[in-house]
């Protein structure tokens, strides 16, 4: 602050001399003034040179002061801290609590951090059509998965998933043959849980119209099996051959599947006598064994019947 002295005052000071205090900015922590000239002799305090106005000190006072800023509150999210509302100083940078900067606090102290809002997820075992998940934390907010309920270690939601069985079949069980009206049903029942069940109807026949085998032909006589509902193929479950109630040997017929295709070789057809044959084909499904029949005709060569098994040549 600069002092100057003046002389030639009023009556009262005109023999004194007063010094000159020139305005100086209040700070954050130390009081100002207004210009004013203060007497050196006895102290009192004007507002001109020429000592004519007087004031008192107090008046020239400019009090400490921050200027302050009001900080809104801001909420957290999952990245970002929040804050709590407060008042900042433009000057100084410190923090109150108050618009009139009368409790102050730290900046620190109005930080809310940012944070995930974690809602534990429990382990649920996988089932035959379910997909199960290990024991995890995800936040409600951004959805994201973490190992641990502090949220420290991120993960992805993909590797808490533990991924459905899957039914275990136990076998097809008939539970109704099939009749010339209606189809058959079979049945298998899961070994995890035995309310699940799946259900298949089926109906064997053969496919083929023309069963006729002419005696000396060369090649055999072919039929074939298929289930018409598509749901079983018979290959599978094929368990004998008969012709005329009489189990076939290995050596009498060949097999093939789709569906299921069965030569007689001419060889052993060549055995059987002039005229109509049963043809008898067992299946088996889960231990229980569904016939499907066909007939079918040796007929003679040329009018003249070749010798066969139970018949004299003619």
């Amino acid at each position: 602050m600069r002092t100057v002295y003046r002389g030639q005052m009023g009556e009262r000071h005109k023999a004194s001399r007063c010094r000159y205090h020139e305005a100086a900015s209040a700070t954050c922590t130390e009081n100002g003034n207004s210009e004013h000239w203060k007497c050196a002799v006895c102290g009192k305090c004007f507002s001109d040179a020429d000592g004519e106005n007087e004031i008192t000190e107090a008046s020239t006072v400019i009090p400490a002061h921050h200027t302050l800023s009001k900080v809104n509150a801001k909420a957290e999210t999952c990245t970002e801290n929040g804050n709590s509302e407060h008042w900042k100083c433009d000057v100084c940078g410190k923090c109150f609590s108050d618009a009139d900067g009368e409790t102050e606090i730290t900046e620190a102290s109005t930080v809310i951090p940012a944070h995930h809002t974690l809602s534990k997820v429990n382990a649920k075992a996988a089932t035959c059509t379910e997909n199960g998940n290990s024991e995890h934390w995800k936040c409600d907010v951004c959805g994201k998965c973490f190992s641990d309920a502090n949220g420290e270690t991120e993960i992805t939601e993909a590797t808490t998933v533990i991924s459905l069985l899957g039914h275990d079949w136990n076998e097809w069980i008939v539970i109704k043959k099939p009749t010339a009206s209606e189809n058959g049903e079979a049945q298998r029942v899961c070994n995890r849980d035995d309310s699940h069940t799946e259900t298949r109807s089926f109906n064997f026949a053969f496919t083929e119209t023309d069963t006729t085998w002419t005696i000396n032909s060369d090649g055999g006589l072919t039929l074939t099996v298929k289930d018409i509902t598509d749901h079983f193929d018979p290959f599978d479950l094929f368990k004998g051959a008969f012709v005329d109630e009489t189990g076939l040997e290995e050596n009498q017929y060949t097999t093939e599947r789709g569906s299921f295709i069965l030569t007689l070789m001419p060889e052993y057809l060549k055995t059987l006598s002039a005229g109509t044959h049963t043809l008898r084909i067992d299946l088996e499904i889960g231990g229980t064994v569904v016939s499907v029949e066909k007939t079918f005709t040796i007929a003679k060569s040329g009018g003249v019947s070749s010798p066969g098994t139970g018949e004299s040549s003619s």
